[in-house]
């Protein structure tokens, strides 16, 4: 294996950005490994008043599957998936956009066990998380329920992810249970469950058809009054066409009578109602964090403000302390033509600053050093 051995720091060349008053800051990022046989860079940032880190529990972008085959429940970067505790689908890796994601509906099943579902299963229940992730219907393939192509069906149709209580809580009315969002018809969402929800939000304007949507939840309830005093919810939904972000810090998070924890969060939620005999859709950029500090990460963007972005995945953290966060990067992401990329910091509160990473400061191997891609 041949590889670069070096660190390079790009504190001279950053531009650094700080959108807010608060001591949040970045000096200087670092690359501590660039092994050409890996897909994945490894880098260093190093700042001030970071705070303290989540606790991540998966990160899953399918880099080391194979199309066609099975979803790996063990070969996610960090983490590992279990299988649905509701449905017999299978999920597959599927070829997308020069990598692979999950392909979520199995044609070769009948009714609901269509449904292609991966659970990541907390180690303990919570009522703190945040989670990110893309998805996008491939060409060929009409949103769930619809009967065209470039249409939204009336119905009931789709829900995009489901954090629940347990195995068989997702039906019940006392056992918390809320998707992140739910396609409640008629092109209009929501952030809800069967126990009760945080109302509707907006989707429908900026969801691209066939290109990548971004969606990221996190909730931090009262720790004491989880029911009745305020805490926080972020939300954001982003694509090619628009963002769409809100935080509410004015309102409970957990609703009264249901229990108020939960153990799992489920990969699609479920879909059905209307026609999907011609829905598939592929799930990637999977990021679960809990704790606190869940609202603690790192963004990659493609814009330096958050709010002009087509694309928000959350990197995977290796570690995080106050003044420095060590993380991994798909190298996919860095190419030449994707360039410029933003970095950016949240802490615990979703206070953040943010780093340009631009092809003039983009980490090189020394002049002379010869560097090979493993055979």
């Amino acid at each position: 294996m041949k590889h670069s051995l070096y660190a390079i720091s790009l504190t001279s060349a950053l531009m650094l950005h700080t959108p807010n008053s608060y001591a949040l800051e970045i000096n200087s990022v670092n690359e501590l490994s660039n092994e050409l046989n890996d897909k994945y860079v490894q880098v260093e940032i190093l700042g001030t008043s970071f705070g303290a880190g989540p606790e991540m529990i998966l990160f899953e972008d399918f880099s080391y599957g194979k199309e066609g085959d099975q979803v790996g429940l063990d070969l996610a970067l960090f983490g590992n998936w279990s299988a649905s505790s509701d449905y017999t689908g299978i999920p597959r890796y599927a070829a997308h956009e020069g990598d692979l994601a999950m392909s979520i509906h199995d044609f070769g099943k009948p009714s609901l066990n269509r449904i292609a579902q991966l659970e990541a299963i907390l180690p303990d229940k919570t009522n703190d998380i945040f989670l990110s992730y893309s998805v996008r219907v491939p060409e060929g393939r009409y949103f769930s329920g619809a009967t065209d192509d470039f249409t939204f069906p009336n119905v009931s149709s789709w829900k995009f992810t489901w954090i629940a209580d347990g195995i068989g809580a997702i039906g019940s009315t006392t056992r918390f249970n809320l998707c992140t969002p739910t396609h409640i018809g008629s092109g209009n969402f929501m952030l809800q469950g069967n126990s009760g929800g945080l109302g509707y939000i907006q989707v429908r304007d900026n969801w691209s058809w066939h290109g990548k949507n971004y969606f990221s939840f996190g909730q931090i309830p009262d720790n004491d009054n989880p029911t009745t005093s305020n805490g926080m919810v972020h939300w954001s939904h982003i694509s090619e066409k628009g963002s769409k972000l809100s935080i509410n810090s004015d309102s409970p998070v957990m609703p009264l009578g249901v229990t108020e924890q939960f153990d799992r969060v489920k990969f699609p939620g479920w879909f059905g109602n209307g026609d999907y005999s011609n829905f598939d859709a592929y799930y990637d950029d999977i990021y679960v964090a809990i704790g606190d500090n869940a609202l603690a990460r790192v963004v990659l963007s493609d814009a330096r403000d958050i709010n002009q972005s087509t694309q928000l995945i959350t990197l995977p953290v290796i570690s995080w302390a106050s003044n420095k966060i060590t993380l991994k990067i798909n190298r996919q992401l860095l190419e030449d033509n994707i360039l410029p990329v933003f970095l950016h910091v949240h802490d615990r509160e979703n206070n953040h600053t943010v780093v340009e990473f631009t092809n003039e400061n983009k980490p090189k191997p020394p002049a002379g050093l010869s560097v090979d891609s493993a055979t």
